[in-house]
């Protein structure tokens, strides 16, 4: 108070430089992040504060904290770029960087009353909130997100689409899309205006969206709809045209084309079925299905002509079950998917039970999808989720992935997978989002605990701590119980254990949910009981062990018995030593063998054996190590700050001509002096790359845009001044062309545009260079302001060269 803020050294407080700002200003949250930047938030005024070691502490007046409701408590700093505030009088807040609200957990959530007063994550990573009434844990970061559905479809057994609006679902004439909602960062539900009849369907073919209704196929952009007198149940692209569509219909199907004056249309209404699921196998083949398990194969006339085509239609009398078929396509085959069954195949005019994907790996089936031609997610009737991946014999079998871990949600009867990975489930309770990518945070591993050791339903030990020695008579009964202190799930835990005598090794019980084991009629001896346990992700607890003896009775006792087995236990005991000793030798050996091959393939992976450069696969691990920091370090630089990444893709000039006039060798020669010549001219921290033939990478760390053009130039000389003397005596002066840009494009921005992207770019100035007569550098970097781009489509960074033709200028 009237002071600042301080650091409390072994010789006091000491005012920190500009911490005198914070005199009068409450400050209720100071995280420092492991990069050293340190993170303050207040509350009158209400703001975000930042600032490094050493440098005076700096508002970030862009950050608004709009939706948090002050005052709040103590933050936490569970990742970077994540800030947890607890609402003293509301729920949890979760900010950005820049102070922006990206999630909410709130108290009506958790069935507890408002008010978050305190907080902490524990060893599993779990994030601990102390409620005025009550204490939760929960999982944050989590790979599963759970969207709640609004009361018109609350019960209902929904389909999940991606459209151009999000991820959408309906019910009846309406459509219902994932978007955040007004008053909050959450997500939710929401109806949004549709003109269409009762949907059967949503499909996006062609880069267009429509819905199937039981008054024909409805574009959602708009326009006149096809078949209005017809029930539309279904919707497919045609193979290898994209102006056309296929529609399936109650007892036929329909070929569709849009046009600027209504829509072309070709009928078959000679299907003894309403036509559910449709794929294309080539031009000439289409396959239907029903929901009363019957199948159709239309051989198509010349140029997919409808009309001409000849329908055979498949029942029971060729292995169909009576149920709804869904057909999927993998590969070049097509398998055939019963409700409540397995995967089925067309062999020799029959339908069998499908080898590829076999029913005893899915069970039975309520919806599944292909992720891509190696993964299948799977849900059957008990809510169950698997994800199988086919094995190098091809046939998919059922692998253990984050999906085993989602429980609770009911049935899951509908499958979407974005292409970023990102699973959507459409499930009892909700819709659920999983998304793979997701690092957690990695848990400690926890001790499994002995808790109870009782004899005769006489306790000998309850509670925690060390576990003392048990003695107890022969013939007595004894319980031990035990547990894992692990709350990631703990349903799903589970225990083996064991009694063994000192020196034996007892087979071990099966892997159950139990926690605690009987032993009755225990024959005198020394015993050894050892529990092991699993926690939800399969993390083992270790061993817990507490040794028992078995007094005998008085008349079994011999001196020459109890000597026997004293020397008998310590030639065990020496022996066992011995072996130990000489397994952690060998296991020593063994870990320096691994490590020093592990190194060796880890170089040749990463290497291109002819130049010595870096390859491809070492560019891709850069980029993942290092891409986070340097966006980090761009954001917060000033404008004269060198710290942009310089990006060139250098091209050699008539290589080809090279290898066609003296052979490959000389091809080889002129790509390791050029190799040579950039690593002897880059900078100690520079890296170059080769992608492959004559195509070089080379990254300027630390330069400023500004000196992107002189570096260009440096580097295209460099090469020029190059003589490679063949073995023939031969002398090449070999040229290249080289096109640059920087990364990030946008400092303020760096998250906008990967590297990949400015690599594209690159690409487009080498390409200009080539154009303008090549052994010439030409660089691009941004034009417009990052504001004036246009960025209201979900596609917008593939169209931004064709919405902005001055997106980027020459340099």
């Amino acid at each position: 108070m009237h002071v600042g803020l301080s650091r409390v050294t072994g010789d006091g407080p000491k005012l920190i430089a500009g911490g005198d700002v914070f005199a009068d200003i409450n400050l209720s949250t100071l995280v420092e992040s492991a990069d050293g930047r340190i993170t303050a938030v207040t509350s009158e005024p209400q703001g975000l504060w930042e600032w490094s070691q050493g440098k005076p502490p700096t508002r970030n007046t862009a950050a608004t904290m709009q939706g948090v409701a002050f005052p709040v408590g103590i933050g936490l700093q569970p990742l970077p770029g994540r800030l947890v505030l607890p609402e003293e009088n509301g729920g949890v807040a979760i900010l950005d960087a820049e102070g922006m609200l990206q999630e909410r957990i709130e108290a009506s959530d958790l069935g507890v009353a408002p008010g978050a007063q305190a907080m902490m994550f524990d060893r599993e990573g779990g994030l601990w909130v102390a409620w005025r009434s009550a204490l939760s844990r929960i999982e944050y970061p989590s790979r599963i997100s759970l969207f709640t559905m609004p009361d018109a479809v609350y019960g209902e057994s929904l389909n999940l689409a991606r459209t151009q609006l999000g991820v959408t679902t309906w019910r009846g004439p309406n459509l219902f899309v994932l978007a955040p909602n007004a008053q909050s960062a959450r997500w939710a539900l929401q109806q949004q205006a549709s003109r269409t009849p009762v949907i059967m369907n949503l499909n996006s073919v062609n880069g267009s969206d429509y819905a199937a209704t039981i008054q024909g196929l409805w574009p959602l952009d708009g326009g006149s709809p096809a078949l209005p007198t017809d029930h539309v149940l279904e919707i497919a692209a045609v193979a290898n045209d994209p102006e056309r569509i296929w529609a399936g219909l109650r007892n036929g199907i329909a070929l569709l084309q849009r046009k600027a004056g209504g829509w072309g249309v070709t009928l078959r209404k000679d299907v003894s079925f309403e036509v559910i699921s449709i794929q294309q196998v080539d031009a000439r083949t289409l396959w239907l299905s029903s929901r009363v398990g019957r199948v159709a194969r239309l051989s198509l006339g010349s140029a997919g002509d409808l009309q001409a085509a000849s329908i055979l239609e498949f029942g029971q009398e060729a292995g169909l079950p009576k149920a709804a078929i869904a057909i999927e396509k993998l590969d070049d085959r097509l398998l055939f998917l019963v409700d409540r069954g397995g995967f089925l195949e067309f062999q020799d005019g029959r339908f069998v039970p499908s080898a590829t994907v076999p029913l005893s790996e899915t069970g039975a089936i309520v919806v599944a999808k292909f992720i891509d031609p190696m993964q299948l997610l799977a849900t059957d009737a008990s809510g169950s989720i698997r994800l199988l991946k086919r094995d190098i014999a091809g046939v998919f079998r059922v692998q253990r992935s984050v999906f085993d871990d989602i429980t609770g949600i009911g049935i899951s009867r509908s499958i979407l997978v974005d292409p970023d990975g990102v699973v959507w489930l459409a499930a009892d309770a909700g819709v659920v989002r999983v998304d793979p990518r997701i690092e957690l945070p990695k848990a400690k591993p926890q001790q499994v605990l002995i808790r109870e050791v009782s004899n005769n339903e006489t306790p000998l030990f309850a509670g925690a701590g060390s576990v003392p020695a048990v003695s107890v008579n022969a013939g007595s009964n004894l319980r031990l119980g035990y547990a894992l202190p692990s709350y990631r799930a703990p349903e799903m835990n589970r225990y083996r254990s064991r009694i063994r005598t000192v020196d034996g090794a007892e087979d071990w019980s099966q892997w159950s949910n139990e926690t605690h084991r009987d032993f009755t009629n225990l024959p005198a001896g020394a015993f050894v009981f050892e529990v092991e346990a699993l926690d939800a992700t399969g993390g083992s607890s270790g061993i817990a062990s507490v040794p028992i003896t078995v007094v005998a009775p008085w008349y079994q006792r011999s001196w020459a018995v109890i000597a026997f087995w004293v020397l008998a236990l310590a030639l065990v005991w020496m022996g066992v030593q011995w072996r130990l000793r000489a397994l952690r030798a060998r296991s020593a050996e063994l870990e320096r063998l691994v490590a020093a091959k592990t190194e060796a393939l880890h170089i040749a992976a990463t290497t291109d054996p002819l130049t010595g450069l870096c390859n491809r696969h070492r560019f891709s691990e850069w980029i993942h190590d290092e891409i986070a920091a340097i966006q980090t370090k761009a954001s917060a630089a000033k404008d004269d700050d060198a710290v942009d990444l310089f990006v060139a893709a250098i091209d050699l000039d008539h290589f080809k001509l090279v290898n066609d006039q003296h052979g490959h060798a000389a091809g080889d020669a002129v790509l390791k002096a050029v190799a040579n010549r950039l690593l002897g001219f880059k900078r100690k921290e520079d890296l170059i790359f080769r992608f492959g033939g004559e195509e070089f990478v080379y990254l300027g760390i630390n330069c400023h845009r500004n000196d992107g053009k002189i570096l260009a130039e440096q580097i295209i000389k460099a090469i020029a001044l190059l003589n490679v003397e063949l073995d023939s005596g031969v002398l090449i002066q070999p040229t290249a062309s080289l096109g640059w840009s920087v990364y990030p494009l946008y400092r303020e921005r760096p998250e906008l545009f990967s590297l990949d992207f400015v690599i594209t770019i690159a690409d487009r100035a080498l390409y200009l260079a080539k154009q303008e007569g090549r052994n010439q550098a030409c660089g691009h970097l941004p034009n417009l302001a990052v504001d004036l781009l246009d960025r209201a489509q979900a596609d917008w960074r593939s169209r931004v060269f064709s919405r902005h033709p001055d997106f980027l200028k020459r340099v």
